[in-house]
């Protein structure tokens, strides 16, 4: 398990949450991000489970609400272990890779979801680093990558 925030602090009875994210890809192999467009920001699916649900149920359902897609997963990557002394939280991010499966239907955002204006984007990680090394390092060698990816 991973561990990121205030690690170290010490925390008096901390509230305990359990949260999903992840990679979700489709059939070009380009991931979902979503963009919010209040706060000019952007993030895998994510979200907190419910009591009693499975990260993997969570996860499934996270994507679906946010997105509209179905998807199955892949791969269970590493949990993250989170600490926000703040809030005197602990968080644990179980996360997942997945592949879209099916269009089910629109969003189901709740309100606050909705009025921080959630856009679905699709992200070519590799062309988009394919690119960005390239750009980079143009003045200083030949391309770090010579051929296309698909």
């Amino acid at each position: 398990m991973y561990q990121i925030g205030d690690i170290g602090c010490t925390l008096s009875n901390p509230t305990i949450r359990h949260a999903t994210r992840g990679v979700v890809i489709n059939e070009k192999n380009e991931m979902i991000i979503l963009i919010y467009k209040k706060y000019h920001f952007s993030v895998l699916p994510d979200g907190g489970l419910y009591k009693g649900e499975s990260p993997e149920v969570g996860f499934r359902r996270e994507v679906f609400e946010e997105t509209g897609f179905d998807c199955q997963i892949i791969a269970t990557l590493p949990t993250i272990e989170g600490y926000r002394a703040s809030k005197n939280l602990i968080q644990y991010h179980h996360a997942f890779f997945a592949r879209i499966t099916s269009f089910s239907g629109p969003q189901q955002l709740d309100d606050g979801e909705i009025a921080d204006g959630i856009d679905i984007h699709f992200f070519h990680f590799f062309k988009e680093c394919h690119t960005s090394l390239n750009k980079r390092l143009k003045p200083f060698s030949k391309p770090v990558f010579q051929n296309e990816i698909a």
